[in-house]
Protein backbone atom coordinates (compact mmCIF):
# COMPACT_ATOMS: atom_id res chain seq x y z
CA UNK A 1 0.00 0.00 0.00
CA UNK A 2 1.26 3.48 -0.81
CA UNK A 3 2.08 5.93 1.96
CA UNK A 4 -0.74 8.31 0.92
CA UNK A 5 -3.28 5.51 1.38
CA UNK A 6 -1.89 4.77 4.85
CA UNK A 7 -2.46 8.40 5.77
CA UNK A 8 -6.06 8.22 4.57
CA UNK A 9 -6.75 5.16 6.71
CA UNK A 10 -5.18 6.90 9.71
CA UNK A 11 -7.27 9.99 9.03
CA UNK A 12 -10.37 7.81 8.89
CA UNK A 13 -9.51 6.16 12.24
CA UNK A 14 -8.90 9.60 13.76
CA UNK A 15 -12.26 10.80 12.46
CA UNK A 16 -14.06 7.79 13.94
CA UNK A 17 -12.19 8.15 17.26
CA UNK A 18 -13.29 11.76 17.46
CA UNK A 19 -16.91 10.80 16.70
CA UNK A 20 -16.82 8.14 19.43
CA UNK A 21 -15.33 10.66 21.86
CA UNK A 22 -17.95 13.29 21.05
CA UNK A 23 -20.68 10.70 21.51
CA UNK A 24 -19.27 9.72 24.91
CA UNK A 25 -19.12 13.38 25.90
CA UNK A 26 -22.74 13.87 24.88
CA UNK A 27 -23.79 10.86 26.96
CA UNK A 28 -21.70 12.04 29.92
CA UNK A 29 -23.22 15.51 29.87
CA UNK A 30 -26.75 14.12 29.54
CA UNK A 31 -26.13 12.15 32.73
CA UNK A 32 -24.80 15.23 34.54
CA UNK A 33 -21.32 13.82 35.08
CA UNK A 34 -17.96 15.56 34.91
CA UNK A 35 -15.22 13.96 32.82
CA UNK A 36 -13.50 12.93 36.05
CA UNK A 37 -16.63 11.28 37.44
CA UNK A 38 -17.24 9.53 34.13
CA UNK A 39 -13.69 8.19 34.02
CA UNK A 40 -13.80 6.99 37.62
CA UNK A 41 -16.61 4.60 36.67
CA UNK A 42 -13.95 2.50 34.92
CA UNK A 43 -10.89 3.53 36.98
CA UNK A 44 -9.54 6.11 34.53
CA UNK A 45 -7.58 9.13 35.66
CA UNK A 46 -9.30 12.51 35.60
CA UNK A 47 -7.17 13.51 32.59
CA UNK A 48 -7.80 10.42 30.46
CA UNK A 49 -11.51 10.84 29.73
CA UNK A 50 -11.09 14.25 28.03
CA UNK A 51 -8.38 12.69 25.82
CA UNK A 52 -10.90 10.12 24.61
CA UNK A 53 -13.61 12.76 24.21
CA UNK A 54 -11.47 14.99 21.99
CA UNK A 55 -10.16 12.06 19.95
CA UNK A 56 -6.50 12.52 20.88
CA UNK A 57 -6.50 9.00 22.35
CA UNK A 58 -8.44 6.06 20.95
CA UNK A 59 -10.61 4.15 23.39
CA UNK A 60 -10.38 0.38 23.06
CA UNK A 61 -13.49 -1.71 22.55
CA UNK A 62 -13.30 -3.49 25.92
CA UNK A 63 -13.11 -0.20 27.81
CA UNK A 64 -15.93 1.28 25.73
CA UNK A 65 -18.18 -1.70 26.45
CA UNK A 66 -17.36 -1.58 30.16
CA UNK A 67 -18.12 2.14 30.31
CA UNK A 68 -21.42 1.70 28.47
CA UNK A 69 -22.37 -1.10 30.86
CA UNK A 70 -21.64 1.13 33.89
CA UNK A 71 -24.01 3.81 32.60
CA UNK A 72 -26.71 1.39 31.38
CA UNK A 73 -26.36 2.23 27.69
CA UNK A 74 -26.63 -0.68 25.28
CA UNK A 75 -24.30 -0.97 22.32
CA UNK A 76 -27.35 -0.48 20.07
CA UNK A 77 -28.22 2.78 21.83
CA UNK A 78 -24.61 3.91 21.59
CA UNK A 79 -24.49 3.06 17.89
CA UNK A 80 -27.60 5.15 17.22
CA UNK A 81 -26.01 8.10 19.00
CA UNK A 82 -22.74 7.53 17.15
CA UNK A 83 -24.54 7.45 13.80
CA UNK A 84 -26.13 10.78 14.67
CA UNK A 85 -22.66 12.15 15.42
CA UNK A 86 -21.19 10.96 12.15
CA UNK A 87 -22.31 12.94 9.17
CA UNK A 88 -21.90 10.69 6.15
CA UNK A 89 -21.24 13.67 3.90
CA UNK A 90 -18.37 14.66 6.20
CA UNK A 91 -16.84 11.22 5.86
CA UNK A 92 -17.08 11.40 2.08
CA UNK A 93 -15.38 14.81 2.10
CA UNK A 94 -12.86 13.66 4.64
CA UNK A 95 -11.77 10.49 2.86
CA UNK A 96 -12.57 8.66 -0.32
CA UNK A 97 -13.21 5.44 1.57
CA UNK A 98 -14.17 3.38 -1.46
CA UNK A 99 -10.87 4.16 -3.15
CA UNK A 100 -8.84 3.26 -0.09
CA UNK A 101 -10.74 0.05 0.55
CA UNK A 102 -10.70 -1.10 -3.06
CA UNK A 103 -6.96 -0.40 -3.29
CA UNK A 104 -6.38 -2.28 -0.03
CA UNK A 105 -8.36 -5.29 -1.25
CA UNK A 106 -6.62 -5.19 -4.64
CA UNK A 107 -3.20 -5.13 -2.97
CA UNK A 108 -4.13 -7.96 -0.60
CA UNK A 109 -5.44 -10.13 -3.46
CA UNK A 110 -2.32 -9.47 -5.53
CA UNK A 111 -0.01 -10.22 -2.60
CA UNK A 112 -1.89 -13.37 -1.57
CA UNK A 113 -2.49 -14.95 -4.97
CA UNK A 114 0.94 -15.54 -6.45
CA UNK A 115 1.34 -18.76 -8.51
CA UNK A 116 3.69 -20.20 -5.89
CA UNK A 117 1.29 -19.57 -3.04
CA UNK A 118 0.81 -22.60 -0.82
CA UNK A 119 -2.50 -21.40 0.60
CA UNK A 120 -5.42 -23.79 0.07
CA UNK A 121 -8.17 -22.91 -2.35
CA UNK A 122 -11.41 -22.25 -0.55
CA UNK A 123 -14.84 -22.80 -2.07
CA UNK A 124 -13.74 -24.85 -5.04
Amino acid sequence: MKKSEDININDFFSFISLAIGRTLKRIRKSQGLTAGQFGKLVNLSQQQMPRYECGSNRINVCLLLLLLDKIDITIDEFNLLLIEEINIASIEKYIDLNKVLSTSVFNKVNNDSSPTSSSPILFG
